[in-house]
């Protein structure tokens, strides 16, 4: 068992490459705030893949967890699919969706009355500044409100070849004061 996760973590450091990850933006949010927007990303051409690693939560103290939403290059086309998995430890969901305006990432804005609550995200975007392939998005994130306990596993595509020069994250309410973004760079 423990050749095989070294066997995995090996494989992780080689597909990160020597530099492995590079903090290149972070935001805090001092304010409530519907969007968070990393653009001018070609100037990180440098890169291969992106990371975001985002610790969130939303303003209205929802006893629902809530999705996060993403959008590349401000394209509001039905250029999207997406899918995901979540358990909450006592039962397990999935759904996709095709031909949509953003990928959706379920289930990881915590929140609640209890304003110490927070979601967390984690988005590997792959080969981002790569012109001869569609955009690539793992996610794996998890968030806790009241009586919801979730974990998900999502991926999704964005159907254009075009390199990824802006991301917009946003959802179906504000992100409260204190939510932090964080943009990684992966060198090839």
């Amino acid at each position: 068992m423990s050749f095989i996760l070294l066997g995995i973590l090996n494989s992780q450091e080689t597909a990160a490459g020597a530099a492995g990850y590079d903090l290149l933006e972070t935001t805090i949010l001092s304010t409530t705030t519907a969007s968070v927007t990393f653009s001018s990303l070609g100037s990180y051409s440098a890169y291969k893949h992106l990371q975001i690693r985002a610790v969130m939560k939303d303003n209205a103290g929802s006893t629902n967890l809530n999705r996060m939403d993403v959008r590349f290059n401000s394209d509001q086309g039905s250029n999207y699919t997406y899918h995901y998995l979540n358990g909450t430890g006592s039962s397990v969901a999935s759904s996709a969706g095709t031909s949509q305006s953003k990928l959706q990432f379920f289930d990881v804005i915590g929140g609640g009355s209890n304003n110490l609550r927070y979601g967390a995200i984690i988005l590997d975007i792959l080969d981002f500044n790569n012109t001869n392939k569609n955009k690539t998005v793992r996610g794996f994130g998890g968030g806790f409100v009241a009586s919801e306990n979730d974990i998900s596993l999502s991926s999704g595509v964005w159907l254009n070849t075009n390199a990824i020069t802006s991301i917009e994250i946003f959802g179906n309410f504000n992100y409260a004061a204190g939510s932090r973004f964080s943009l990684y760079g992966i060198a090839g």
